[in-house]
């Protein structure tokens, strides 16, 4: 497809490139069709290759250990992330659990405002097994986090484990139901709107046209 107009950034420089992965994989599109899915479904005028190499820049390490020796070949180049002051880590290959169709049990701890940043709170939540996610609201600096447990034994072990790491009794909330299905759409619509500000939209999708 070629690179966008004269003067402006290369494609694996845009934030359209890593929208468009970051929507595909949400898709569950195929890896390997990610093109089409950028022309198709997003209407967008960004290669593969491109959004590969944007997301490498921007991708954790892995924490897995090489094995003694020399390093292996990479079959791949565009997955070698290029350093750069300018990209901090924003991507970790994760998988998106959901926890009570494996017949594990959810709550949200809620603690309570405080007129400072609640660091201890933090750093004991970050040491406790079982806790899922972490969530600093600014101004009020409470702190909200998604914990994941086995059942009413479980759940007694773990909140007295926060407890004793966090100093602090917070309240629970047994989580019913999660949706994350909405950031599919979400992510699609930061995609489109970034490739119009770059110059990278395509005036219709092609599966609209």
């Amino acid at each position: 497809m070629g690179r966008p107009p004269d003067g402006s950034t290369r494609k694996d420089r845009t934030r359209t490139a890593v929208f468009a992965h970051i929507a595909a994989r949400l898709h569950d599109w195929p890896s390997g069709r990610d093109t089409d899915f950028f022309r198709d479904v997003l209407g967008i005028d960004m290669n593969a290759t491109a959004a590969q190499k944007a997301c490498s820049r921007i991708r954790y390490p892995s924490t897995e250990k090489q094995p003694p020796g020399p390093a292996p070949i990479r079959s791949d180049p565009v997955d070698d992330p290029e350093p750069t002051d300018e990209s901090p880590p924003a991507l970790r290959r994760w998988l998106l659990v959901e926890e009570p169709k494996l017949d594990l049990d959810a709550a949200l701890l809620r603690f309570a405002p405080s007129n400072q940043r609640q660091t201890g709170v933090l750093a004991g939540l970050r040491a406790t097994v079982g806790v899922r996610q972490i969530i600093e609201l600014a101004g009020t600096w409470e702190v909200l986090a998604v914990v994941v447990f086995d059942g009413a034994r479980a759940r007694r072990t773990l909140k007295a484990v926060v407890q004793e790491r966090t100093g602090q009794d917070p309240a629970w909330f047994d989580i019913e139901m999660e949706d994350w299905s909405p950031s599919r759409e979400t992510w699609v619509a930061l995609a489109q709107a970034s490739a119009e500000q770059e110059g990278l939209r395509l005036i219709v999708p092609v599966d609209s046209a």
